[in-house]
């Protein structure tokens, strides 16, 4: 023990002081993309729950993810008892099946946007998981007029795959009858180091109030545009990963299990790359489970110059559809890495983009700028619906076998690497 102790001291004498970071701040993952996720409320409940006495005759129910680590289900059901102004909402929040036993419920006013929901693990009362809801979500101005009108009601062309994918056909999205959630897991902080800050967090991937699990993530904001998210592998670290900030190696050598705070040491090892090996794994799962609609393959397509091109003479090759407009931002931000993609793969893997414009000449004029060659296809209601297009952008990669596929949202470096053999 003593010389471990004695090895630990002259590793940090040669090669530097530990950095000890506060990781003050508790939000959301940042995005530009506009992606939400929705809950829908229903008129009975998803599981048999000992209920409240409610005196409104307006009662609805929905369920809100909380773990994938527990001995109890992974969602908390929640009651919402919908008042002229407000709604009242009895949470679950020991997951016990029981709605009276949980304190006072939560008044969501009528007036607010967005509210918390803290729930605590089964043992621990510092080990607490933040969830919130959304009238309608935060997204970039170019992105919600798209999304939600201006009395929170969703666009039909998106409550329709919405609805279907939740199991009620009828869904309108009218306001009042979903609410939007997110995880609030991400502890944010920053460090300077040779004089440069850097936003710097930790994120509680399995969303069980502990922040040194296995699988949780570090995020580093080594580009220094402010946004901490999963979308760069090259910003991601797992717990035990080695990684270059500056001109340096670094590693964790303490992380607070309520992710109050992390240290970092340098370190002559090498960098590592566990996190994009496990981007990779979680990639090829999922375009493992993604079955396309059948309909799809019966598909004409019309490129913007009028050019007609058959889905069913594609069939047996990788297909990447890439679904942007030239009126998202963030779709714009990944032209570079799709045209680094398409030079790479273009030989494997059949390109095809789908434009849904709100101004074609400007799209027509972004394209030829930016020597985007491969074909641009007008999207029209069909293919969204087919294709079940709820962001901007949507990329999807259909395997030769004609039924799996993979989607994700902003290209990543490992999308093909991941996925094409």
């Amino acid at each position: 023990m003593k010389y471990l102790i004695m090895c630990l001291f002259l590793s940090t004498v040669l090669l530097g002081q530990n950095i000890r970071v506060a990781l003050d701040s508790l939000s959301i993952l940042d995005d530009e993309r506009g992606i939400f996720h929705l809950e829908l409320l229903s008129d009975t409940p998803k599981e048999k729950l000992i209920l409240p006495k409610v005196d409104s005759h307006t009662v609805k129910y929905f369920t809100l993810f909380y773990c994938f680590k527990t001995s109890k289900d992974h969602n908390i059901s929640i009651l919402v008892d919908q008042q002229q102004d407000r709604d009242i909402l009895y949470i679950d929040k020991n997951n016990d099946k029981n709605l009276t036993n949980d304190g006072e419920p939560i008044v969501f006013l009528h007036s607010q946007n967005k509210q918390y929901i803290d729930i605590n693990a089964e043992s621990d009362p510092k080990q607490i998981v933040r969830l919130v809801i959304y009238r309608i979500p935060p997204m970039p101005d170019s992105i919600r007029p798209k999304c939600f009108d201006s009395t929170g009601n969703l666009n039909p062309a998106i409550a329709k795959p919405w609805g279907s994918r939740k199991g009620d056909l009828n869904f309108k999205g009218t306001n009042g009858t979903f609410y939007c959630d997110d995880r609030v897991t991400l502890r944010r902080g920053k460090v300077e180091i040779d004089g440069i800050k850097y936003d710097i967090g930790l994120f509680d991937y399995s969303n069980n109030g502990l922040y040194n699990d296995d699988d949780d993530l570090l995020i580093v904001n080594l580009n220094r545009d402010g946004k901490l998210n999963v979308d760069d592998p090259n910003e991601v670290f797992k717990l035990n990963d080695v990684f270059r900030i500056g001109g340096f190696n670094y590693e964790l050598s303490y992380v607070d299990k309520y992710g109050k705070n992390i240290t970092l040491v340098k370190t002559d090892k090498s960098p590592t790359s566990y996190t994009v090996q496990y981007f990779q794994k979680q990639s090829s799962q999922s375009g493992q489970k993604n079955i396309i609609n059948e309909n799809f393959w019966e598909t004409i397509l019309t490129t913007i110059d009028g050019k007609s091109i058959s889905v069913k003479d594609l069939k047996g090759k990788y297909i990447f559809l890439n679904i942007w407009g030239e009126w998202c931002l963030p779709c714009l931000k990944e032209i570079p890495e799709l045209k680094e993609s398409y030079s790479y793969w273009n030989e494997k893997v059949i390109f095809l983009s789908i434009l849904n414009t709100q101004n074609i000449n400007k799209a027509k004029e972004l394209i030829s700028k930016e020597k985007i060659i491969w074909p641009q296809v007008v999207m029209n209601p069909d293919l969204e619906k087919s294709l079940k297009i709820n962001f901007y952008p949507t990329n999807i990669l259909i395997f030769p076998d004609g039924k799996r596929y993979v989607e994700a949202g902003q290209l990543k470096k490992t999308f093909f690497d991941s996925n094409v053999k």
